[in-house]
């Protein structure tokens, strides 16, 4: 009896990722049939001879849907200089902006140097508070503008290493949220750090990544892992200095030809130094569509988090991927307050149609103990 009435609770959110799998199908028949696939072929190619590549998504969660332009060369000056500019707008008015040159100070990038800079505006970021206690009721939102330049300069090794150093400056305003549903943050939550004035920071330290797949855009066995640790110094009289540090580790496991389990880790933390504080739009968050898909974007905010996304993948189609999955996290305010029995769950099943580029599109379902989130992005989440 319990079985039966589970079967029919998981069974009723899938009619529409069903039927949707079977639209895509037809589809990309149709793009076949047509000879469509090798027309837009033939575009993006142009464009690409042109320094220029469409961009879709990429802005972050709850940006609503971005579109936006790159224009590159990747011969600029001289054959080891990179150049890009990419810009993207989103339909709820999130603006990003950036250049980045790179510099090949040795053959195949052995040794480069990039340098970057950035401006973005996010109008109306959600914040419920601090910790894994606060209430989905005391939804707030605020805006966000970002002005950033960094350099980076490190090492590739056997196309799977990666080591670098990294130093940025960012200068950071906050001011009342542009979505009228909700009050503005500094309404509900007045005294957080980093709400008065924002902040100007300095952030400089080391990251490195180990890549081992058998397909970085598409993979199906193997593993890739990142670490970073950072200082972060203010620069102003607010005493915003802090620890920034990190690791995330992929593994993905063949259970056959056209299966896989995907597991994602995740420990994200910031530790106060000096006695200094951390600004809250920049601790560690979950929630959203790279995070936890069963609960709100920036449901859960803290100085720490640890997240575990849990993947089944299953090849239906050619191109379209059905899967099911699980995400499991927690925020605490230190790392000691971790325990196996705080931690937040949700589950939920989508579909992933991918191109020879890797994925391409990406529906997902998500249910919690907050109800149930719908999500259509254009990246995988790892």
């Amino acid at each position: 009896m319990e079985s039966g009435t589970a079967r029919k609770i998981v069974r009723v959110p899938l009619y529409p990722l069903i039927g949707l799998g079977k639209g895509l199908e037809k589809g990309l028949l149709a793009l076949e049939e047509h000879n469509l696939r090798q027309k837009l072929n033939y575009w993006q190619y142009w464009l690409q001879q042109h320094h220029l590549q469409p961009l879709t998504g990429g802005m972050g969660t709850g940006t609503g849907f971005a579109l936006g332009i790159r224009i590159f060369d990747d011969d600029f000056l001289h054959r080891r200089i990179r150049f890009e500019m990419p810009l993207r707008y989103s339909t709820n008015n999130y603006q990003q902006f950036g250049t980045m040159l790179g510099f090949s100070l040795l053959r195949d990038r052995k040794l480069f140097l990039d340098l970057a800079t950035q401006y973005c505006s996010r109008p109306q970021e959600d914040f419920f508070g601090l910790g894994d206690g606060s209430f989905e009721n005391d939804r707030t939102n605020y805006k966000l503008q970002d002005r950033n330049a960094g350099a980076v300069i490190g090492t590739e090794i056997g196309g799977r290493a990666r080591f670098d150093f990294g130093v940025r400056y960012t200068n950071t305003n906050v001011s009342g949220g542009e979505d009228d549903r909700f009050p503005s943050t500094e309404q509900k939550f007045p005294i957080l750090a980093g709400l008065a004035r924002g902040s100007s920071l300095l952030r400089y330290g080391f990251s490195a990544m180990y890549t081992a797949l058998d397909n970085p855009l598409d993979p199906k066995k193997g593993f890739r892992w990142r670490g970073r640790f950072y200082w972060v110094d203010s620069l102003n009289s607010d005493n915003f200095d802090f620890y920034d540090y990190g690791l995330v580790a992929d593994g993905y496991v063949p259970l056959g030809r056209r299966r896989t389990l995907a597991v994602r880790l995740v420990a994200d933390f910031r530790q106060e130094r000096d006695a200094g504080q951390i600004p809250f739009y920049l601790l560690p968050y979950l929630g959203g569509s790279r995070t936890m898909r069963g609960f709100r974007e920036f449901r859960f905010y803290d100085a720490n988090a640890l997240l575990v996304n849990i993947e089944y993948r299953h090849q239906v189609w050619k191109f379209v991927d059905f899967v099911l999955f699980t995400d499991q996290g927690q925020v605490a305010r230190e790392p000691g307050d971790f325990s196996f029995e705080r931690f937040r769950t949700g589950y939920g099943a989508g579909l992933r149609v991918k191109s020879l580029r890797g994925v391409a599109l990406r529906f997902d379902v998500g249910r919690s103990s907050e109800g149930w989130r719908f999500y259509f992005t254009f990246s995988p989440e790892f």
